[in-house]
């Protein structure tokens, strides 16, 4: 698993890759959400739009406002990115997981949906809500 002994990045943060292993973290839990409620009629789709011009608000240090300031450049639009997720919604794909890279189905019959990987993540998660 990315950041397998460090999931809060607190040793070598950088801001693009935090966003990256974010996503995959949620990756995973979608792994996790199918492989623990298998009867379940719910389907999960997960969607990852690409990169997106936002407002970006907050304090950055110098590095962290260049890598801003290069997001804001070469992201889509909020508008592009919705336009993306809507087929997603009219038509909801029939398998119980599912993934989207900028409207793109991927496949998740590999490495980066682990099972266990994501075993490992939904235990720490209940652990970090218990308390």
């Amino acid at each position: 698993m990315v950041g397998r002994d460090d999931l809060q990045l607190g040793r070598g943060y950088f801001g693009t890759g935090a966003l990256g292993h974010g996503g995959r973290l949620n990756d995973l839990l979608g792994v996790s959400f199918t492989d623990t409620y298998k009867e379940s009629r719910i389907g999960y789709v997960l969607f990852h739009p690409g990169i997106v011009s936002t407002s970006f608000s907050g304090e950055y240090d110098a590095a962290a406002a260049a890598q801003v300031a290069g997001l804001k450049v070469f992201g889509k639009s909020v508008q592009e990115s919705i336009a993306q997720i809507i087929p997603c919604i009219d038509s909801p794909p029939v398998d119980r997981l599912s993934a989207f890279v900028e409207g793109r189905r991927i496949a998740v019959d590999n490495r980066f949906f682990d099972s266990q990987d994501a075993a490992r993540l939904h235990k720490i998660t209940e652990g970090l809500l218990a308390g």
